[in-house]
């Protein structure tokens, strides 16, 4: 039992929040039979998300039954453009209605089935079709009839963009924050459970994805590793962008990240639209958080020795992107402080501010060195 004193807040640091939280933890301990335990009381506590209010917009905590935390957003403490719906909502005119688009993976939206509810949090040109693609240079047009949905100047975004969080109403001030959801403990269970009894793990994940996201999903695999990468796989999907979770959870395993061209998936249509077309192992430098510089001064048995080192990356974008990126920029909030209302940058004006951005990008990795 958690045994805690119910606040009825969500935006308590209680037991439930400890709960996962030391759930996590026997993960990596490798306490497979705490991790069941902890999972089942929490999941005893909280009603998961249905196929019916899957696509809710994930932005008032009274409106996901499954939150075990969050944030309450205020005019108060709002941040505006550096909000979580500036940067993930693409119907606001924020970061990513503007110019920075959060698309999935492609591959791992090639995973999910056709009869899976969570197809939506995604936009995919079957069934969001741009009729005006070819002038408005995006694939897809945004869905109208999603909840707290705007209608803003922003109709059409690219292929694979996500519309999973949403503005509540079109404003950021009361866009709540959701920063644990009750689904995680069904993939710490059942990945616990693999390790004593994979009949058991295979039941708990294809009772919940059935249940509540794809009536047509079966698990195929048979050995603990393939059961264990198929949770992980249907973790990732379900908690995309909520935690960082897929980052630990490969860690914790030494998996590799591998996002590299596909075979297999070129011949089925599907192109890879990851920026970073590599693999990752998990002993490479680059994948260790460096030690804090005050840790490094203050304990003088930690010197740079110890010090982990790290792979600097800078990312080179398409043209277009780029040309994106520049117009999106100046018209957005930068023109907005500078120029009278009603008044706009010629279009010329535009494309020179783009290339100038891309030519300083370009510049900048070849001085780096390290062109990816």
């Amino acid at each position: 039992e958690i045994g805690y004193d119910d606040t009825g807040s969500r935006t308590d640091f209680d037991a439930s929040v400890a709960a996962i939280l030391r759930a996590r933890v026997a993960l990596v301990m490798e306490d497979w039979g705490k991790a069941v335990s902890l999972a089942d009381d929490i999941l005893a506590k909280y009603t998961l998300v249905s196929k019916e209010n899957y696509n809710n917009g994930f932005n008032r905590i009274e409106n996901v039954p499954s939150l075990i935390f969050g944030f309450k957003m205020t005019a108060d403490n709002c941040q505006t453009w550096a909000t979580w719906c500036s940067q993930m909502d693409p119907y606001m005119s924020g970061y990513a209605g503007m110019w920075a688009e959060r698309p999935i993976h492609s591959y791992l939206y090639a995973r999910l089935n056709p009869t899976d509810v969570r197809r939506g949090w995604w936009l995919n040109k079957t069934d969001n079709p741009d009729p005006d693609a070819a002038t408005s240079g995006y694939a897809c047009l945004l869905p109208s009839n999603l909840p707290n949905t705007l209608a803003s100047g922003v109709k059409a975004r690219s292929e694979y963009v996500s519309v999973k969080f949403r503005s509540y109403n079109g404003d950021w001030n009361n866009t709540d924050l959701i920063y644990m959801r009750a689904e995680e403990a069904v993939f710490i269970k059942a990945e616990a459970e693999a390790h004593s009894n994979i009949a058991a793990a295979k039941k708990t994940l294809k009772d919940y994805v059935t249940t509540y996201r794809d009536p047509g999903y079966d698990i195929t695999a048979a050995s603990l590793d393939d059961v264990v990468e198929e949770i992980i796989l249907q973790k990732r999907i379900e908690m995309w962008m909520e935690g960082a979770l897929e980052w630990l959870d490969r860690r914790r395993l030494n998996m590799p990240i591998d996002r590299r061209d596909d075979a297999a998936m070129t011949a089925a249509g599907v192109a890879n639209n990851h920026i970073y077309k590599a693999m990752w192992e998990q002993n490479e430098s680059g994948m260790r958080f460096q030690l804090p510089r005050s840790v490094v001064i203050a304990n003088p048995e930690i010197g740079e020795a110890n010090q982990n080192k790290t792979i600097k990356r800078l990312c080179i974008m398409p043209v277009k992107s780029a040309v994106r990126l520049g117009s999106g920029l100046f018209s957005d909030f930068r023109v907005g402080r500078f120029l009278p209302a009603g008044k706009n940058l010629p279009t010329k004006l535009h494309e020179a501010f783009a290339v100038l951005n891309f030519l300083l990008i370009f510049a900048l990795a070849k001085g780096k060195g390290s062109v990816a």
